[in-house]
């Protein structure tokens, strides 16, 4: 094994410890529940601001519906004076025709009045629920702030933990040069674990796939450092 070979070996090591510790915090119920109390505060604000449009949107329709009602209301009274005004000797056709519109008219207020009571209970309900939900929002928010608090303090031990880890890569990498970390750096960013790995034989131990026999074997008989062309693993030589 080379030089610059163990140097990326103890690298990965410690990138593996510093994954670690932080995968134990990713994992931690109080991190769980603060993503958990994030979203239901999230969506619990765009469901307010969702239902608060609705409702107004229900609040114009129903001033809508109420004026075409109180309009058909006004025509229905100023018919029946007209039927009052009618006398024996009005014409037959004439009547007939008032007395359809009149029929019109009612079947309109009636729909008209089925309509306004569907509206309004919409609302009143809506309205509950807003604000039910406006209540329910400051106590969410409460609580996503105290488990915040909670979980910045586990990051910051964590942070402790992993800092003097992160100086010691630090320094490693820069003996190591920035060509091999590069290609470091997109073989972690390929495959979360073991960026790393022997030749057995011809075939990469990360995925499985055999390497060309000259690619390999160059690997094997220079003792250098190569790449699986199929997972982009660095690959070297037991």
């Amino acid at each position: 094994m080379t030089e610059q070979l163990a140097m990326l070996m103890e690298y990965q090591g410690l990138d593996d410890k510093v994954r670690a510790i932080e995968d134990e915090l990713r994992a931690s119920a109080v991190r769980k529940k603060l993503l958990h109390a994030r979203n239901y505060l999230v969506n619990s604000q765009n469901n307010l601001q969702k239902m608060e449009a609705e409702a107004e949107e229900l609040r114009s329709l129903l001033e809508t519906v109420q004026t075409k009602y109180a309009a058909s209301l006004k025509e229905l009274d100023e018919m029946g004076v007209h039927f009052e005004a009618a006398d024996e000797e009005s014409d037959g056709d004439d009547v007939a025709d008032m007395r359809r519109l009149a029929n019109n008219l009612l079947n309109d207020l009636t729909r008209q009045e089925k309509e306004l009571t569907g509206l309004m209970k919409r609302l009143a309900n809506m309205d509950q629920e807003v604000k039910k939900m406006a209540t329910n929002i400051p106590k969410a928010k409460a609580d996503y702030a105290s488990l915040k608090v909670t979980y910045d303090e586990e990051l910051a031990k964590v942070q402790a933990r992993t800092a003097p880890i992160k100086e010691e890569m630090e320094a490693l990498g820069q003996k190591i040069g920035d060509a091999l970390m590069a290609r470091y750096r997109s073989a972690r960013q390929s495959n979360a674990t073991n960026p790393i790995v022997p030749l057995s034989g011809s075939r990469c131990t990360g995925c499985h796939m055999d390497l060309p026999s000259a690619a390999a074997k160059k690997i094997r008989e220079e003792q250098c450092i190569g790449e699986c062309e199929n997972c982009g693993r660095i690959l070297y030589a037991e």
